[in-house]
């Protein structure tokens, strides 16, 4: 636990660039990312004509 306490959270700048503009050829419509308390979340929204994918990312 005293490890833990010894990393820093991620920053909003890290968890966009975990999440790409593009996926699978999908482009990103949306990204969402929050830091509070010493954890960090992040989620993107991808589309494609027709079709739409999720993908989340939490550390």
């Amino acid at each position: 636990m005293e490890e833990l306490k010894k990393i820093a959270p991620m920053k909003i700048e890290d968890i966009k660039a975990m999440l790409p503009e593009q996926l699978m050829g999908m482009k990103r419509s949306n990204f969402n990312a929050t830091t509070a308390m010493g954890f960090a979340s992040g989620e993107a929204e991808y589309t494609k004509v027709q079709s739409k994918m999720q993908r989340k990312r939490s550390t």
